[in-house]
């Protein structure tokens, strides 16, 4: 049970300001930064995704019907004309400011009797404060919600009418904001449960771990669900890291080094993508049998670290990895998760006491012979690979096909041909598509060959490259069960140094990622623009209508899987521009960009071959040829006046093409006026729809 907070000095605020004080301040907006995990049932329900959307914001406090304006007006008539303190509205939020505080048992309160205005909120400087005497900071409290405690103050009873409120640091502080006393009766117990009960309530908005909000109802019932089970001290657990003791709630698998990670880098909600953590298990796994085989772990545990690598393999413990992307540069809190997560589910299948480090030790056992410098440069390599082969290179083979079946079905279609926007000689769709194709299977040979780097792992170099506190071949044998395990080529890194100084194989490969951005890019634009109509565009293609295009314009229907392709190789060109520039900050013996740089990595991967299925499934293979329009066209055009200049010269078919342009005449009709061809020299070299069609075959006789 958490203990009452102790609060400074009484102030003389009548109930009218209480009731103002509380009106303004039942808003839930804030949740508090420590509570770091669901129930065990609905971590279940939770899983790995990138760009997952985060918990929408709860609803803003139910105020008067005045306007900011007005409300700011009340709160400070009704509270700064006693000299007091002052509200201001912001936003959704109400935050009071005050400049000078009372230091309390290593904790900061507000003192009432000495309040003032300060700077705008979040412009406050508090790391001068002194933890053992009273100082004047700017600091803002975000208001919470408003309880009241009761003290005993000389023999009698007052009530405080506290604020709960989180200060802009992210604290765990149940600040206590002494703004008067009033008579009424409440014993400590149900204070503290009052307390216990807004504890559960405000930490729903903000959590510690895989967001899956789809929507606000969901988010609601999560929360109801959540408001059922009991917040005491039987819910956490105390685990003890280098740096001293950590409160981990009890139903979690990570340990200390993971909270402290969550308390230290609240930054964004971008956590590890599931492709590293599994990763990360198949590293755990064969570096522990490696281990074993070397008389370095007790068979037991490594088969208890096996089982416990496997359910981290296949996702069944997916919400025990709440680290954000945005942490270390090397990766340690993410390996440390893994190691914790692992350690803790093999001591409960042992049925030991999770936190007690035993019988499996999260450094001892699971991180043996490994350091995060040469474990998280592997996972990253054992992720790029897995998700290329097993995602991206056959979604874009997919892509190919679909592209392939539409040029057989488009092969006898002569058509119009456009250089720079302009009519230029003819060519059959079919050849239009091959080259659609040719440019898919070029990418395919360039990421494959761009994934001989990433077959390369780091593991075995251990910090810095030199193998430290590895048995002899270790780093080849975990090369050679981890290719086992995944069925993939990967070997021992020929030079663990560069490995885990740089990242220039992902780089490498997200360059051939960025070349297939273009490529589809090019092509999506093509269709679009074929298709583009249907009455005032090319219109020589029909897309497929798969939903309303417009809210206002009834009927329209738009190439939204061309635009959403397009969007997503814009992004993946951007995440390239992102990992090039991490992967210039490989300082001495180590990259530090690592966390961002596998971020963008993996999804460019991930977006890409999604695209490149919904492209096909969705756009390709609805895909038609308007033979109408597109017949119409070549009859039209001007430029199949090149067929004529072997036989009148470049500067006659000129004058031709001139003069049928300007008097709105057919190449026929205009090279007869002219005299320069008979009617039958025309039809021989022009006039057939075999004529048409050697024009499309090169070299012809």
């Amino acid at each position: 049970m958490m203990n009452t907070p102790q609060f400074g000095e009484d102030a003389d605020v009548d109930s009218e300001t209480h009731e103002q004080i509380g009106a303004l301040t039942d808003n839930p907006d804030v949740g508090n930064k420590d509570s770091m995990c669901q129930s065990p049932e609905k971590r279940e329900e939770e899983h790995h995704g990138i760009g997952k959307p985060s918990i929408p914001p709860p609803p803003a406090p139910v105020i008067s019907k005045e306007d900011d304006g007005g409300l700011k007006r009340k709160a400070d008539d009704n509270l700064s004309r006693r000299g007091k303190l002052r509200l201001k509205k912001k936003g959704d939020l109400i935050h009071m400011e005050a400049d000078a505080h009372k230091i309390v048992q290593d904790k900061v309160f507000l003192d009432p009797k000495t309040l003032a205005d300060v700077p705008p909120f979040y412009e406050a400087n508090t790391r001068g404060i002194s933890r053992k005497s009273t100082a004047t900071p700017s600091w803002v409290w975000k208001f919470m919600h408003k309880f009241e405690v009761p003290q005993i103050v000389n023999g009698k009873t007052q009530t405080h009418i506290c604020i709960l409120c989180l200060d802009e640091r992210g604290c765990k502080n149940w600040q206590g904001c002494a703004l008067g006393t009033e008579k009424k009766k409440m014993t400590a117990s149900q204070a503290q449960s009052h307390l216990e009960k807004v504890h559960r309530e405000h930490t729903l908005v903000q959590r510690h771990m895989r967001p899956k909000i789809t929507n606000y109802a969901n988010f609601l019932t999560q929360k109801s669900e959540m408001l059922k089970q009991p917040m005491n001290e039987t819910d956490l657990r105390e685990e003890l890291d280098s740096l001293g003791s950590m409160h981990v709630p009890v139903g979690c698998y990570y340990g200390a080094q993971t909270a402290r990670s969550l308390q230290n880098f609240d930054i964004g909600i971008d956590i590890m993508p599931a492709s590293i953590i599994r990763a990360f298990g198949v590293i755990k796994e064969c570096c522990a049998k490696v281990n074993m085989q070397h008389g370095l772990l007790d068979s037991e545990i490594c088969q208890l670290i096996v089982n416990a690598s496997e359910e981290v393999i296949y996702g069944k413990l997916d919400s025990e990895f709440p680290v954000r992307i945005w942490q270390t540069g090397s990766g340690t809190h993410t390996n440390m998760n893994v190691n914790e997560v692992i350690s803790n589910r093999a001591i409960e299948i042992a049925g030991g006491t999770k936190g007690s480090k035993s019988p499996v030790h999260p450094n001892d056992h699971v991180n043996k012979g490994q350091s995060s410098n040469d474990t998280f440069p592997s996972a990253m390599h054992i992720a790029s690979v897995e998700d290329i082969t097993h995602q991206l290179l056959p979604s874009i083979a997919l892509l190919r096909d679909c592209l392939a079946e539409k040029a057989v079905e488009f092969r006898d279609i002569i058509k119009c041909g456009r250089t720079h926007l302009m009519d230029a000689t003819p060519l059959t769709l079919e050849q239009e598509f091959s080259g659609y194709i040719s440019q898919l299977d070029s990418n395919i040979v360039r990421i494959k060959d761009s994934l001989h780097g990433l077959y390369e792992l780091a593991l075995g170099g251990t910090a810095v490259g030199t193998g430290l506190n590895t048995p002899l071949d270790f780093d080849v044998q975990v090369a050679k069960a981890i290719a086992k395990y995944t069925g993939l080529p990967f070997v021992a890194g020929t030079n663990k140094f560069a490995l885990i100084s740089s990242c220039d194989a992902v780089v490498h490969t997200s360059g051939s990622l960025k070349t297939l951005a273009m490529s589809l890019m090019k092509i999506a634009n093509d269709i679009r623009l074929l298709g583009s109509g249907p009455n005032c565009g090319i219109g020589e293609l029909l897309l497929p209508s798969n939903e309303p295009g417009s809210s206002i314009m009834p009927g329209k229907v738009n190439p939204s899987q061309c635009e959403a392709l397009t969007m997503v190789c814009c992004q993946v060109i951007g995440n390239d521009a992102a990992i090039a520039a991490g992967g210039m900050q490989g300082h001495l013996q180590l990259n530090t960009f690592r966390p961002m740089i596998i971020h963008n990595f993996l999804h460019s991967i991930r977006l890409l071959s999604d695209a490149c299925k919904s492209f096909s499934i969705r756009c390709i293979n609805g895909l038609k040829a308007n033979r109408e329009v597109i017949a119409n066209y070549v009859e039209r055009s001007l430029m199949l006046v090149t067929a004529l200049s072997p036989h009148i010269g470049y500067d006659k078919a000129a004058e031709v093409a001139k003069k049928a342009h300007q008097e709105n005449l057919t190449l026929r009709e205009s090279v007869l006026s002219l005299g320069y061809l008979s009617e039958e020299s025309f039809d021989k070299a022009l006039g057939s729809q075999e004529a048409l069609f050697n024009m499309t075959i090169p070299n012809i006789k």
